[in-house]
């Protein structure tokens, strides 16, 4: 008899190691359905039936019946748990139907993007990045998405104060309204016709601010009640 052949042990250790890290794998699967609450309750499985291996333990397979009894926020929340990776709306979609939601419409990503963009500004714990979804305890406060959307309305607050600050200046700081004191600007400028009257005359004769009567006289200029001159200078629009 001849000498037998020496065992490969390199191979049979890779082979083991590949093995442990499928196991591992499994496992690290299981655990997160299991807090994502897809497994169910013990004692929840009838004699006989199979377990689905949860998302990555084996090839990135959907559990059967995962997300039945689902709504579409819930089951793309638990998605994103179980394979603790942020998903485009289009590869969430896809999960969901293998997971047991049914939907015949061609659209269904585009659905699926609208109900998540909505629930993404509620307390769902899914947050928007550029295309993709992901949960918000991923990622620090500074990368979603929400924040850069209220800038707009930030400007509009600030364009607001701004003509309210201008209606204040145009006050003489005598209860006078503006469109009084507007008023008795015009009076001036028409009991001296074709006279041409500069801002700190106007100001100076009605006891005024020269600031308020420049903004009074842009309001009276912008109706077509007065004119400005080259030099400066206003009168009054012949009626």
């Amino acid at each position: 008899m001849g000498n037998p052949e020496p065992f490969d042990y390199t191979a049979i250790i890779a082979d083991l190691e590949s093995k442990r890290a499928a196991l591992d794998a499994t496992i690290t699967a299981f655990r997160a359905a299991q807090a994502a609450g897809a497994l169910g309750q013990a004692g929840d499985m009838p004699a006989g039936a199979t377990l689905a291996v949860p998302f990555g333990a084996s090839g990135g397979e959907v559990p059967v019946g995962a997300f039945l009894g689902r709504s579409i926020p819930e089951a793309a929340k638990l998605c994103l748990q179980i394979l603790k990776r942020k998903m485009t709306s289009r590869e969430i979609a896809e999960a969901l139907k293998k997971g047991g939601i049914e939907s015949t419409a061609k659209n269904f990503p585009t659905i699926v993007h609208s109900i998540l963009d909505r629930a993404s500004k509620g307390s769902s714990g899914i947050v928007k990045l550029n295309s993709s979804w992901g949960l918000a305890e991923w990622y620090p406060a500074g990368l979603r998405s929400g924040a850069a959307e209220k800038r707009p309305k930030a400007k509009k607050g600030r364009k607001s104060k701004k003509v309210k600050s201008a209606d204040k200046t145009a006050s003489n700081g005598k209860g006078e309204s503006p469109d009084g004191l507007q008023e008795r600007i015009f009076k001036l400028l028409r009991a001296k016709p074709g006279a041409e009257l500069a801002p700190s005359e106007i100001a100076a004769s009605l006891g005024v601010r020269v600031q308020t009567i420049h903004f009074l006289l842009g309001k009276l200029a912008y109706r077509k009640q007065a004119e400005k001159t080259t030099e400066g200078k206003y009168k009054a629009i012949a009626a």
